[in-house]
């Protein structure tokens, strides 16, 4: 997954989403709980669009993500922009790093790859061990409302001169599974031609207030949920949610 995704990644989700609008709600929501926080850990990391502008902010930033090929994209990014994040490949599922943090974060449904509820648990585990005393761990959801009534059995499709794809979504009631099979055409550079390449994503629908628990359990707290970039309160009809979770 991502493999060749990552090459392309940009060009698909600058459309779709307002990273100044994410990082300034971000920044906002960590100093509210800790207004000195300084080193910040990114879970998910991606390509850097959400690490590198944090790090201009001031934060000392290590972005974390399990793909090589999206952290290439992302060192290559932050070179060229003179930006002094650290990049790590890493599962937030079973890592244990020493190091300790101010504040998480993990953006665009990052925690809707977890699976597993017991995998979920060892990850919030592992997100709560590695922030200081009077962290805060800040992340978005994709809903159940989202994947099963907005994406549902759905498909959908993007066209421009040198990219397209076609998104065919299958989701199951019974385990609150969505899988999102993906056919990409991709124009190779200085050709009329196009190139496929195919990707699966298998995302889970969580509760709220199953999210909720499980952050408590782990150690958090209090966690607070916000519709998303937003300071209002979640809705039925929420697509994503903002999630924050303290420890004292």
């Amino acid at each position: 997954m991502y493999d060749k995704l990552a090459y392309i990644y940009d060009n698909l989700i600058n459309e779709d989403v307002d990273y100044d609008k994410m990082v300034n709600w971000l920044d906002i929501k960590i100093k509210e709980k800790n207004i000195s926080a300084n080193s910040l850990l990114e879970i998910g990391c991606g390509t850097g669009n959400v690490s590198i502008p944090l790090s201009k902010l001031g934060y000392n930033v290590t972005g974390m993500d399990i793909s090589d090929e999206m952290l290439s994209v992302a060192d290559e990014k932050s070179f060229a922009e003179g930006s002094s994040v650290r990049w790590m490949k890493g599962d937030v599922c079973n890592f244990a790093n020493t190091e300790k943090y101010h504040a998480a974060v993990s953006c665009l449904d990052t925690i809707n790859y977890i699976l597993g509820e017991e995998d979920l648990d060892n990850a919030f585990k592992n997100i709560y061990n590695s922030l200081e005393k009077g962290g805060v761990f800040i992340f978005d959801i994709n809903t159940k409302y989202r994947l099963k009534d907005v994406y549902g059995n759905h498909s959908f499709n993007y066209v421009s001169d040198d990219l397209c794809y076609i998104w065919n979504c299958f989701y199951d009631s019974e385990n609150d599974i969505s899988e999102f099979e993906i056919d990409f055409f991709v124009k190779a550079e200085g050709t009329n031609n196009y190139e496929r390449f195919d990707e699966v994503h298998v995302q889970k629908a969580y509760e709220i207030e199953k999210i909720k628990y499980m952050l408590l359990n782990a150690g958090f707290d209090s966690v607070d949920a916000y519709d998303f970039l937003s300071e209002t309160l979640p809705t039925s009809r929420s697509e994503k949610v903002g999630m924050v979770a303290f420890c004292n």
